[in-house]
């Protein structure tokens, strides 16, 4: 089972990565500069269905990419690479709190650690929750979860519900 976290900065998708990580599931973190390449590499490995979560994934980078420099490197293999999740039983999961949410936690990671975000201007993040907002373009089941209100492991526990309700386990016969 692939879960892909996704959303915009501050939208609380390392947190429930990392819960799902003491669940059992390999963590695999992407940034923004990420290729093709190495979503294709990793989803093409050969050792069977994956256990694992990304905290991040090709819909941000595209997302991302096109924001800053007005070119979709994705596009060409958007399809490919879906299809190599979907392999993988992939589930989209849009990580999208309020925009004030979004926003009061960039704000709050860029106090504590300036070089953590390479976005330093509100505009900007205000700009890539509204592109999120509309997002609709995967092809995995799509989840949109809002941590607000829960505790880490409460939202990790909440999530998995919803999870393995549109995957059942896989019963060994």
């Amino acid at each position: 089972m692939l879960i892909v976290l996704d959303g915009p900065d501050g939208a609380g998708k390392t947190i429930l990565a990392r819960g799902l990580e003491t669940q059992g599931f390999t963590y695999h973190h992407f940034d923004r500069e990420t290729q093709v390449e190495d979503y294709l590499r990793l989803l093409n490995e050969p050792d069977g269905e994956m256990y694992a979560v990304f905290d991040r994934s090709w819909a941000s980078a595209m997302i991302y990419q096109l924001r800053t420099t007005g070119v979709d490197r994705f596009a060409e293999h958007y399809q490919e690479i879906e299809a190599a999740a979907k392999r993988h039983r992939g589930i989209f999961v849009l990580c999208l709190p309020s925009l004030d949410v979004c926003m009061a936690n960039w704000a709050k990671k860029i106090a504590n650690d300036p070089d953590s975000e390479k976005f330093h201007e509100a505009a900007l993040v205000a700009d890539f929750w509204h592109d999120w907002y509309q997002f609709q373009r995967t092809t995995l089941p799509l989840l949109t979860f809002d941590y607000v209100g829960h505790t880490p492991s409460a939202s990790t526990a909440r999530l998995m519900t919803f999870v393995t309700a549109a995957y059942p386990p896989k019963h060994k016969d």
